[in-house]
């Protein structure tokens, strides 16, 4: 989902050749009633909304787009602790609100617990698919996300959503992180990401899975999403057992979770 967003007007439709095919197999489906009004197409947002009706309970993914290297609103998200501020914006402002309309729809569904709600998101659309999760932590389950972006505005959001956030309780099977940040060794935002964290340690409730694929030899093109993803698929043999690259969860060994503080958005 992450890689065939980028894809709507293909340029290169191999990239991302059998992925759509794949999740239709699987179930999933794209809801073609969502989609970015004119004010965030202007600023370079674009997502998908995708729904699995076979699972229980079903599941709604949000896949928010990444950089386009020739889109100069991108690069003035990725640069937003530097142009915060400016006038109109960035996407991380108005993300949350192009997705009113789909948590309006479903939020019954979501309370009843009918509908689990996912964001996904490579590069900028993973630092935006954490955005729109702390902002609406009581309806997500999880984020997964991809080469992402170290920029996720969490220290914008107010303090009742970053303690919701932070004494959120595990989830029960694999992964238990509410975030899942999965990279490629080496790709160009691992090493902003390694600088970031001495400043904001990584949370309990985020996990990292590492690949090695050899995408490719620098670190601009192992940053690509539909090349990590192919090998994703053609490297998993998951047999039930914890992957040793994946942290232990945060609970590991303790026999009680910590409260849960209110939080409504």
């Amino acid at each position: 989902m992450s890689a065939l967003v980028y894809e709507r007007d293909p340029k290169k439709p191999e990239r991302t050749a059998g992925f759509e095919e794949r999740l239709g197999h699987l179930g999933w489906e794209r809801l073609s009633v969502y989609s970015p009004s004119q004010k965030a197409s202007r600023a370079g947002l674009y997502f998908d909304v995708w729904l699995n009706p076979h699972l229980s309970p079903q599941v709604a993914a949000i896949a928010i787009r990444g950089t386009e290297f020739s889109h100069l609103n991108d690069w003035h998200s990725n640069f937003r602790w530097l142009l915060q501020g400016f006038p109109g914006g960035d996407q991380y402002d108005i993300v949350n609100n192009e997705l009113k309309p789909f948590f309006a729809d479903y939020r019954t569904r979501i309370g009843s617990g009918n509908l689990a709600v996912i964001t996904t998101g490579h590069s900028l659309g993973g630092g935006l698919a954490q955005c729109v999760l702390y902002e609406w932590k009581a309806q997500i389950r999880q984020a997964y996300v991809f080469d992402s972006s170290p920029v996720t505005a969490f220290v914008y959001r107010g303090k009742s959503a970053r303690d919701f956030f932070s004494y959120h309780p595990p989830l029960e099977g694999f992964p238990a992180h509410v975030i899942l940040r999965v990279y490629e060794r080496g790709e160009i935002l691992a090493y902003f990401r390694s600088t970031t964290r001495l400043v904001w340690p990584i949370k309990e409730q985020i996990g990292e899975i590492r690949f090695n694929a050899d995408i490719a030899w620098d670190p601009i093109n192992q940053h690509s999403m539909s090349a990590l993803a192919r090998a994703i698929l053609n490297t998993a043999q998951w047999d039930g057992a914890y992957p040793e690259s994946m942290p232990r969860p945060w609970y590991w060994g303790r026999t009680t979770r910590p409260p849960i503080p209110a939080f409504k958005n």
